[in-house]
């Protein structure tokens, strides 16, 4: 499982290369963010992964801003899920998008997330990750929860943690360190969450991404 934000989807030949060895070209599942629907669609064909793309809102550029959920496995059904708490200032809306995977006749639910900027408190923030909860409880016995949480401000990563933790789902990915390179030092907003699965390896692709986040991977024990 990797989850990967692109930045406003602008350099897919370099994530392309990213996901295409490893450690992350053994992806099954990928979570990407700030996607627009041709980056999607390119990846996905060259990487031979089935797909479902949602927009958010239109980036400064014009181009769609959303997310996706990118899989090796067939997707039988998709979900659109609304956050609340829009940027008042730059009028962004933020969504998850859902896929429910058919592994060999179990289904895998993934939620690929971003969540709002601090600008719009961390209550805000909290409630935008308990829609997400909420919006797909009992949908799949196994489910993963992955994105950008936008976790940079001080206490914001504990409660987030502490707030998935309530609801049954385990920091699959605690301990991997900063994804994001800022002007004022690493920022740990990158995460993945979990319920019916167990983490066994984790950690976060340092090298050149395309993008000002890193992605993060953790490879999961499948249920026997």
């Amino acid at each position: 499982m990797v989850t990967y934000n692109l930045a406003f989807a602008e350099q897919v030949g370099e994530a392309v290369a990213s996901l295409s060895s490893p450690p992350l070209s053994n992806a099954d599942v990928i979570a990407m963010q700030e996607m627009d629907a041709p980056a999607v669609e390119r990846i996905a064909r060259e990487l031979g992964l089935s797909y479902v793309y949602y927009p958010a809102s239109v980036a400064k550029d014009g181009d769609d801003f959303g997310n996706a959920v990118l899989s090796r496995w067939p997707i039988t059904a998709d979900q659109k899920i609304n956050l609340p708490h829009d940027d008042p200032y730059h009028q962004q809306h933020r969504i998850g998008v859902a896929a429910t995977l058919d592994v060999q006749g179990t289904p895998l639910q993934v939620v690929s997330v971003h969540g709002a900027t601090p600008i719009v408190g961390l209550g805000a923030r909290l409630d935008q990750a308990e829609t997400v909860i909420h919006a797909v409880e009992g949908a799949a016995p196994s489910q993963v929860i992955a994105g950008d949480f936008n976790t940079s401000d001080p206490g914001s990563l504990t409660q987030t943690v502490k707030l998935f933790s309530q609801w049954g789902f385990q920091w699959a990915s605690e301990g991997v360190g900063d994804t994001v390179d800022s002007v004022i030092g690493g920022l740990p907003l990158d995460s993945v969450f979990a319920r019916g699965l167990t983490p066994v390896e984790r950690g976060v692709d340092k090298r050149p991404s395309g993008s000002d986040h890193q992605p993060v991977w953790v490879r999961f024990a499948w249920p026997r």
